[in-house]
């Protein structure tokens, strides 16, 4: 799976820094935003963990389920 990380610093001065993937049955984006690339990275890192928290619940309900 390819994952595209693109940093930008937005027209106010503060960070944007932008996780994605596009491709067939892996589509999607995460955001990390920040006053300083700091915390865009930081905020991204946090963003990164609970989608993969959350991933694991879908995970643990699936397994119930089947």
């Amino acid at each position: 799976m390819d994952v595209n990380i693109e940093k930008h610093q937005t027209a106010d001065g503060n960070y944007e820094y932008r996780a994605s993937c596009d491709q067939p049955g892996y589509r999607f984006m995460l955001l990390g935003k920040g006053k300083n690339a700091t915390e865009a990275d930081e905020n991204l890192r946090q963003n990164l963990e609970e989608m993969k928290n959350r991933l694991d619940e879908i995970i643990d309900i699936s397994k119930v389920s089947a």
